[in-house]
């Protein structure tokens, strides 16, 4: 049976190269033959690529990332093996408090990319394509997606699109009646 990919080429190595291999053999032997079994590994690795890809998503990237990833944005390949390894560790009701720290800090981390006030944005390729289907023409992705309020006449905001605003309170007078 072929082995899973990683999208961030998170392989079972690099958890022993960031964790105690003792605790993470332990975690996915369900054989009791001593040794790793596959499987879990796999299911491990892809639970930290959905975790991080699903991150990156709810802030408005465009998933999944192309590889390599540019220098600044190895949080992300550290990432999926921290949620890697608590999905291992956490099958024996065994997560340790390192772990269990590590894990808040990312989830925190993302929360603040996602959030519209953080200074420092992740900057990632391009996803690549599957099929051969055009991309987006523009070299590196920015956030996309905003969520804000606008109103008629902007009140500080800018509204892309006012001319096509409803000016609710223009239209209703103080009684409900409508003004035409």
């Amino acid at each position: 049976m072929a082995r899973y990919v990683s999208y961030f080429n998170v392989v079972e190595s690099d958890l022993y190269n960031t964790f105690d291999k003792k605790t993470i053999v332990e975690a996915s032997d369900d054989d009791g033959d001593g040794a790793t079994d596959p499987a879990v590994i796999d299911s491990a690795i892809k639970y930290g690529d959905t975790k991080v890809n699903s991150y990156l998503f709810t802030g408005g990237y465009a998933v999944p990332v192309t590889l390599p990833l540019p220098p600044g944005t190895e949080v992300l390949f550290e990432a999926v093996i921290w949620y890697a390894i608590q999905q291992l560790t956490a099958r024996r009701n065994m997560p340790p408090a390192e772990v269990t720290d590590k894990v808040t800090w990312f989830d925190n981390f993302f929360k603040q990319i996602s959030s519209e006030n953080i200074a420092n944005k992740l900057v990632l390729p391009l996803p690549s394509s599957t099929g051969g289907l055009p991309q987006c023409t523009t070299l590196n992705q920015e956030k996309i997606f905003s969520r804000s309020r606008f109103a008629k006449g902007g009140g500080g905001l800018m509204n892309p699109d006012e001319r096509r605003t409803l000016d609710v309170e223009g239209i209703l007078s103080s009684d409900g009646a409508s003004q035409t």
